[in-house]
């Protein structure tokens, strides 16, 4: 049919003209896919109840039918879908509190060959342009997606509903629901709705559970298309406004406004730094997967690294909502909690406190939270109640992050980049987490071995293990994802699901920008469990103008009562070392073989792995021993004299230069001064840890 105003084809199920906005009236009905009328809804007593019809369902499960689901997505919340369209809408906000409204930026994908397009709202007159050049809320100028931001408002519970056009094609219709903020008395009667719905979701479960109180996995499908039945009464009874399922478990949208999670519970699960300071926050809301020794192990490993410092720890309640709203920056947060994921609100975190009901009806801000899906319920048997929040609380609250790691052990972290996405659009530059419900017993150990390899320095680049480096290694060291590790351990029940760890953001971060070799003495301060007894053992590294790290080692050797020394150049990760031998009493080779040596620097500390020819390895710890840690006491020093025959009534002043290695004699040693009146009257080079007299000896001879 034609425009009656501007003669423009339009369809014959248009409502307004897309050219010129004329409303079209029509003397036959409309055939848009099944008629439905407008739906509103308010609070009444006993619940919540839609006022004009039957609120609408959307629902895809299609399970054993041969068409393909309908692909859920947020922005399609209240669309209708019966009729096939080219066109897909979709709107980046679905839900607002009435009298307050806000904005929704809509999305159009589909092929319009270059046609103009247009949006509409079915309850106003006229239309809006839609645009793909990169501006009024278009993403990206030229790739295909028009885009409209719009204010919506409406004083009153209820909702409307918009639809595009373009070239006489119309697209799916998007619903914008209103909710009115309820009072004491209906928020009550919410609660009780609320409540009604879980016992009849428990219900259901308690039927499915296994003698340890879990539902199988084998039994999720068939569980979740029961609840999903009796989800549909209770739309038809106007309690619950839609929901929606997918294998993690059930969105369920209240006609209050309230969200909750259903998730059948799995066993054994979880469900940068550039050149500036770091900071480390552990926070662990949920008590039943705290790690005791998380603090200290996170202390333990970031000492030695000048940039860094420990923030503070926060476990169980003190894991509010306040505070994540105040998330720091420039800092590795820990996020070591429960997880999960779902249609619409996708993966999202959960906090430390329960849902506050007086807060709900109480205050607008808590209100709009919830009904915005930035706060939302999870319903667990073990978090029932627990207040969770979206990546639509981030967004709105979180303030600069950046410089930010995010470390999640978490169930369902990174199944889809939503709450990375939300860190990083605050600033923050990578985060980490897991691909799906993963096993604790997987996830925590891969967290912290990541966290602890990025203080390790690489040999290879002389800086600090980059987080993909890390995340590598860590995989080597346990297993690419929890599948290959429960076939390695099997003592947890096996899942269906496998999780992974991603990353997503800066790979290449680093706690530090650069950590440069730092040389001179360093002395062994602990042996590893094969034994590997040096007694003072010790490395002295230099570095000459090319950039070449030479090593010196030097060490007692007990069963041939002589100092045992080596050296070699380092190159890359290893290099090899020819054992020369001892000193004294007189030249033995003690290993007349080469040794495979392997460096690994961290901070002031170095761990150095020996592998002998015949495949056998030892290995030490060794810290950096600054020179002020070299000074003899006073008591050495009186002693030093008295071997060189100074006498002890006369007046002397005692100086010790800098430690220098001695490669004839494999010792460390200090040049001592003995001055008497400015005068020189005694000197020799004496052991840096015995004061043993060694050479260059210069006695008293008087005057």
């Amino acid at each position: 049919m034609y425009c009656k105003k501007c003669g423009e084809q339009i369809s014959d199920h248009a409502k307004f003209c897309p050219k010129c906005g004329e409303k079209i009236y029509k003397t036959e009905p409309e055939n848009r896919g099944t008629p439905k009328k407008k739906t509103r809804f308010w609070i009444l007593p006993g619940c919540i109840a839609a006022a004009a019809a039957v609120l609408l369902l959307i629902l895809w499960r299609g399970r054993g039918k041969e068409q393909e689901p309908y692909e859920w997505d947020p922005g399609t919340a209240g669309s209708s879908s019966d009729f096939a369209s080219p066109l897909k809408l979709s709107a980046d906000e679905n839900y607002f509190v009435a009298g307050n409204g806000g904005t929704v930026t809509f999305t159009l994908e589909g092929e319009t060959n270059g046609e103009e397009i247009t949006l509409h709202c079915a309850e106003e007159e006229g239309s809006l342009h839609m645009n793909d050049s990169g501006v009024d809320g278009d993403a990206q100028e030229g790739d295909g997606i028009c885009s409209c931001t719009v204010q919506v408002e409406q004083e009153t519970a209820g909702s409307r509903e918009y639809f595009a056009s373009s070239a006489g094609l119309e697209s799916n219709t998007v619903s914008v629901y209103f909710f009115e903020q309820p009072t004491e008395e209906t928020a009550q009667e919410a609660q009780e709705c609320l409540e009604e719905v879980r016992a009849s979701i428990r219900e259901i479960e308690d039927r499915y559970r296994d003698p340890e109180g879990y539902v199988p996995e084998e039994k999720h499908e068939t569980l979740l298309l029961e609840i999903e039945k009796i989800l549909e009464k209770y739309v038809e009874g106007g309690s619950v406004l839609l929901y929606a399922a997918d294998d993690c478990g059930i969105y369920i949208k209240m006609t209050s406004g309230l969200t909750f999670m259903y998730e059948p519970l799995i066993p054994d699960t979880n469900a940068g730094g550039e050149d500036v300071s770091l900071k480390f926050w552990l926070y662990e809301p949920n008590p039943d997967v705290a790690v005791e020794n998380f603090p200290a192990f996170i202390r333990e490993h970031i000492s030695d690294i000048p940039t860094c410092s420990y923030g503070d720890d926060y476990s169980g309640a003190e894991v509010t909502l306040e505070l994540i709203k105040n998330l720091p920056s420039n800092s590795v947060i820990l996020w070591n909690g429960h997880g999960g994921a779902g249609p619409f609100v996708k993966s999202y975190l959960t906090s430390g406190e329960s849902f506050d009901w007086s807060a709900w009806w109480k205050f607008e801000d808590y209100y709009e939270d919830c009904t915005e899906d930035r706060i939302i319920q999870r319903d667990s048997e073990t978090q029932k109640g627990i207040a969770c929040f979206t990546s639509k609380f981030i967004d709105h609250y979180c303030k600069d992050l950046s410089g930010d790691l995010i470390l999640m052990t978490a169930c369902h972290g990174m199944q889809n980049t939503n709450l990375a996405d939300a860190f990083m659009n605050k600033g923050a530059s990578a985060v980490f987490g897991f691909s799906n419900s993963v096993y604790k017993n997987y996830a925590r150990p891969v967290t912290a071995y990541v966290l602890e390899k990025m203080t390790f320095v690489n040999p290879d680049t002389n800086e600090y293990y980059t987080l993909e480096q890390a995340l590598e290694s860590a995989k080597l060291a346990y297993a690419s994802n929890d599948r290959e590790w429960w076939e390695l351990h099997q003592d947890e029940k096996k899942k269906s699901s496998v999780a992974e760890p991603k990353i997503q953001g800066k790979t290449d971060y680093q706690l530090a920008e650069y950590a440069p070799i730092q040389t001179g003495l360093y002395m062994n301060v602990q042996n590893d469990s094969n034994g590997f007894n040096l007694g003072y053992d010790t490395l002295f590294l230099t570095q000459d103008e090319t950039g070449t790290v030479c090593v010196d080692a030097c060490w007692w050797n007990i069963a041939y009562g002589a100092y045992t020394w080596a050296k070699g150049e380092y190159s890359g990760s290893d290099f090899r070392i020819t054992y020369e031998g001892t000193t004294e009493p007189e030249p033995v080779r003690v290993y007349p073989y080469e040794a495979s040596v392997h460096i690994e620097y961290f901070g002031e500390e170095i761990y150095l792995t020996i592998t002998y020819e015949d495949g056998t390895s030892a290995g030490c710890r060794y810290e950096y021993v600054r020179p002020e840690q070299l000074v003899l006491t006073e008591e050495q020093m009186a002693e030093i004299a008295s071997d060189l025959r100074v006498p002890e009534e006369l007046e002397v002043t005692c100086q010790q230069q800098e430690p220098y290695f001695w490669e004839a004699g494999a010792r460390w040693l200090t040049s001592v001064n003995v001055s008497h009146e400015g005068r020189t009257v005694a000197s020799a080079s004496v052991d840096v840890y015995t004061g043993e007299v060694v050479k260059d000896i210069l006695t008293y001879s008087g005057g």
